[in-house]
């Protein structure tokens, strides 16, 4: 029997030889013949690599192919087009080679840079601060996929780079080992898609941007070895196919030639760490170079000194010449020639170009923006940021009675809109003289400081030193971080490594806990910071922004969103609105659409307050019951007038508190009592003035103000109103109605012993850093950011701005248990994600276990409700929400055209805020045209689609 395996194993080891051997002779065989068909001028050829813009004018593009075809050049290298327009090239270029192109793009930081509408990649030192390395493989490899579904095969990268001050962004790590390993993914990346990896050797930096000169590089031989030599060696190791030659000057050169004209520079790659791969020169286009060596020598030294590949020349014909003319005089020994083209055209047999196919342009852009690709570099960049801090200051966990300011250094004000989403804060400008600001910013808790621009760092450390030990200092650095010594006295450091967007939105998140931090500082900076340096921060349960591939959705189909939201607008269903989709935690769809009214000139932003009307029964009186129920205060299954006396001997004596929040306490659906007060002509200006008062403190619009004793009127009314009939020994059915929230209110009111809008700013919306969630929003906000509602011409006879709609709220000045709370739809959304989270946000318990659960399930089997909470009804066409959304599912709607949603079955919140009643209440086609759940139909549609198509992708895999 071992007989038999060791036979099996051996025939499968000649079998695999056989074949390899086969593969090595018809490689060997496709090398010499084309070889042997090339003239001397095309040999010399196949060293160039010129410069393509796929932008250019037609006579660029004529320039390249008489190349192509006259001297049949080794290939081109892509800058400043589009995708769809580059490919075409190639597939053009390719067509007029008698021997295949080298294709080039260089996509250090992705695509971006040079094509339109093309995704970026992060820098190399974001990379090097990421500590999970799957993240960078991951990025690696699509980045490979994009660069072949453009049909380039070879890439400047990866960086075989030490970053230091003046060229901070050029590699990944000043530790060695960090740097050999992730330049080794992008390698093995590259290698398994048939790409050509061209490393940089020596500083990518070759000269100062300040002095314009070559950059000098003063290191002995042994300190060579230790710094730019030591990564060079390990690409080398890990066969890195292509190691590109900067044009720095250093002391392995006693002429002081630059690096890629230098024979002893090159002999170290070749000679001493033993190099085989292509030797690439750096960008012979350089104006520096091109000032000291003529067009055509400088060429002829560059291949002299050892280099395989002869990058963006200027003068192709001049060069061809030159170095033919060397051969020829045997100042560059032919053989010579003959192994670099030899070696050029291995590689491009390796490659598969011995068999060239045409590259497909169709639906290029689409392919090459996939959301999964986004969600790849969203994750690299979110595991990047580096915190570095004393006392623990970040995550901030507690907001209550904590202020907050901001001062930038360099304009970005989208780090301020994004510390915005979290608390209330104050920004301040260096407009302000320096004492006064300093004088201003020592009073708060917290100042923020973010560093932008690092030509302003010295002020902004002079700044950090004196509010160190006034105030905890958060800095946010988005500059070189070898800088960042004069700062590191901050009770925080925030360090990132990249300046796109999506790099500022994620700081304001790290520092209030929606998102963590677990970078660590892949430079070495000073004794605090020192290489390595870093804690790991936590998530704290405050919604966080992120991208709807990452959460499982649909992005094309959450998209078309939009376009309900337009229908809505343009069919003057509302004027604008306010929509969020959160999913996980996460923030995944945030749209402010139309404007404030239908006149368009003020639009919407995702600051707007609007009068959420009765989703106040939920968000605020809800909470309160919710409060007081769990701490044993008041027992749902009481008679109402056991906490409220003067209801006994009433017709509301008997009604249990579970079945006036379910709405089938056979209270009146509704009664307007504000027509009392305006039908009572004797007493109607016992009831209203024009003008503010003491006793007419009540402001019900503009020059309208109620007496005092009104909320007296009112209470009275209520006690005193009718309830519905029903059959004698019958329970109520449902039937909604306002009326039981003056007396729900009443009550928490008695039991909290102040105001209930006093009580939810101090227990829950402050706490949890709801800036815009209040009532009488007058009092903290301009009139313009408040979207007015209707124009009311039966009781107040003027538009409604800033000021509760719901009249019976109005009348008791602004605050009721069933209306009066305003918000915008980011508050909202944080207050239903606590309430879907058990009761907890920001490391916060608001409530104990089980609590919400508890009052958002169905009370009863033959009615929908919760207590307080709207739910589904399943199966029926006439249900608030959604026909996808789960049993589970509970929140309310808004008669001004509001709807607040959250399904515990799949963590999802549907946040929708707009004032369809502009102008006029009567308008129902929100309704009639049901956006609101059209909407909501999207978001579960995306889910599903997302799972069906993922689910198809791992079955193809397979």
């Amino acid at each position: 029997m071992l007989r038999k395996v060791l036979v099996a194993v051996t025939l499968v080891f000649i079998t695999k030889m056989s074949v390899a051997q086969l593969n090595s002779d018809a490689k060997s065989r496709w090398v010499d013949s084309v070889y042997q068909a090339l003239t001397m001028e095309q040999r010399i050829g196949q060293l160039f690599i010129m410069a393509a813009y796929s932008s250019g004018n037609k006579q660029h593009h004529d320039v390249i192919e008489n190349h192509i075809r006259k001297y049949n050049i080794g290939g081109v290298i892509f800058f400043d087009g589009d995708p769809a327009n580059q490919i075409r090239l190639t597939n053009k270029y390719q067509k007029s080679a008698d021997v295949p192109l080298l294709i080039g793009l260089d996509a250090r930081t992705g695509l971006s840079k040079y094509l339109d509408s093309t995704l970026t990649t992060p820098d190399y030192l974001t990379m090097g601060a990421v500590q999970n390395d799957g993240l960078i493989r991951d990025l690696a490899n699509d980045l490979a996929s994009q660069l072949n579904l453009l049909g380039v095969n070879f890439t400047v990268g990866p960086s075989g780079l030490m970053p230091d001050e003046l060229s901070f962004d050029a590699g990944f790590s000043t530790d060695p080992l960090i740097l050999e390993n992730k330049a080794k993914i992008f390698i093995d990346a590259f290698k398994e898609r048939n790409i050509l990896g061209f490393s940089e050797y020596f500083p990518g930096y070759y000269h100062d941007n300040q002095s314009d000169k070559i950059l000098e590089i003063k290191r002995s031989k042994k300190e060579l070895d230790n710094h730019e030599l030591r990564p060079i060696k390990s690409l080398a190791t890990n066969n890195a196919d292509g190691i590109i030659v900067s044009h720095v000057l250093t002391d392995l050169d006693k002429k002081k030639t630059p690096s890629s004209l230098s024979e002893n520079s090159i002999k170290v790659l070749k000679e001493e760490i033993g190099y085989k791969g292509l030797i690439v020169s750096d960008a012979l286009s350089d104006k520096m170079l091109l000032d000291k060596y003529k067009p055509g020598k400088l060429e002829a030294m560059a291949f002299k000194a050892g280099n395989d590949i002869l990058l963006m020349s200027t003068n192709i014909s001049s060069s061809v010449k030159q170095i033919r003319r060397q051969i020829n005089r045997g100042d560059i020994p032919r053989m010579r020639l003959e192994n670099s083209v030899k070696k050029i055209l291995a590689h491009k047999y390796d490659l598969g170009l011995s068999q060239p196919k045409a590259i497909d342009a169709q639906n290029i852009s689409i392919k090459l923006n996939k959301p999964e690709s986004q969600l790849t570099i969203n994750k690299v960049l979110r595991a990047a940021p580096t915190v570095v801090q004393e006392k623990n200051i970040l995550p901030i966990k507690s907001l209550d009675e904590k202020t907050f300011a901001t001062v930038s250094f360099g304009d970005q004000p989208i780090f301020d809109d994004y510390l915005d989403k979290y608390n209330y804060i104050i920004h301040y400008n260096l407009s302000l003289d320096k004492y006064r600001l300093e004088e201003n910013l020592s009073s708060y808790d917290y100042v923020i400081i973010g560093l932008f621009d690092q030509f302003q760092i010295v002020q902004a450390s002079e700044l950090v030193n004196k509010l160190k030990d006034k105030t905890k200092v958060i800095v946010c650095s988005f500059v070189n971080p070898f800088l960042l010594k004069s700062v590191e006295s901050a009770g925080a450091l925030v360090i990132n490594y990249n300046t796109d967007i999506e790099s500022i939105k994620l700081a304001p998140q790290i520092i209030f806990g929606a998102q963590g931090a677990s970078g660590r500082l892949p430079v070495g900076v000073s004794e605090k910071l020192a290489l390595g340096s870093g804690v790991n921060t936590k998530s704290i349960d405050r919604l966080a922004f992120g991208t709807p591939e990452e959460v499982g959705m649909d992005s094309k189909i959450l998209n078309k969103i939009n376009d309900i939201a337009k229908e809505a607008i343009n069919d003057q269903a509302t004027p604008g609105c306010q929509i969020i989709v959160a999913r996980h935690g996460k923030i995944i769809f945030n749209q402010s659409l139309g404007y404030y009214t239908y006149d368009s000139i003020d639009p919407i932003s995702d600051k707007t307050i609007y009068d959420v009307a009765s989703i106040t029964k939920v968000a605020a009186t809800t909470q309160a019951l919710m409060f007081l129920e769990e701490r044993k205060l008041i027992d749902m299954d009481k008679k109402i007038s056991y906490y409220l006396p003067e209801l006994k001997g009433s017709n509301k004596e008997n009604m249990i508190i579970r079945d006036i929040l379910t709405h089938q306490a056979g209270l009146w659906p509704y009664l307007p009592f504000w027509k009392q007060t305006v039908e009572d002509t004797l007493n109607y200006s016992a009831y209203y003035k024009e003008s503010p008062s003491n006793d007419y403190s009540l402001q019900i619009s503009d020059g309208l103000y109620s007496s005092r004793m009104v909320k007296d009127s009112v209470w009275n009314w209520v006690i005193n109103s009718k309830v519905r009939e029903k059959p004698h020994r019958r329970p109520y059915d449902y039937k909604y109605s306002d009326m039981g929230y003056y007396m729900l209110m009443r009550l928490v009111e008695n039991m909290v012993n102040q105001p209930i809008d006093e009580f939810l700013q101090q227990n829950f919306y402050d706490p949890m850093g709801l800036s815009t969630m209040s009532y009488l929003p007058l009092c903290k906000y301009p009139l313009t950011q408040i979207a007015p509602t209707e124009y009311d011409n039966y009781f107040r006879r003027t538009l409604v701005y800033g000021l509760v709609h719901d009249q019976g709220a109005a009348m008791i000045g602004g605050v009721a248990g069933h209306a009066g709370l305003f918000s915008n739809a980011l508050d909202l959304a944080k207050l239903m994600q606590m309430n879907m989270q058990d009761g907890k946000y920001g490391d916060t318990r608001y409530f104990m276990s089980g609590t919400v659960n508890s009052f958002a399930s169905q009370q009863y089997a033959s009615n929908r409700r919760g207590m307080g909470w709207d739910k589904p009804v399943v199966g029926q066409w006439n249900s608030p929400t959604s026909a996808y959304a789960s049993g589970k599912t509970f929140g309310h709607t808004g008669f001004t055209g509001t709807a607040a949603w959250a399904d515990p079955e799949f963590d999802l919140v549907y946040i929708f805020l707009s004032n369809r009643i502009y102008p006029d209440a009567e308008n129902r086609k929100l309704i009639k045209n049901n956006i609101r759940t059209r909407i909501q139909d999207l978001i579960y549609q995306s889910m599903w689609n997302y799972s069906a198509t993922h689910c198809t992708d791992e079955v193809n895999k397979e």
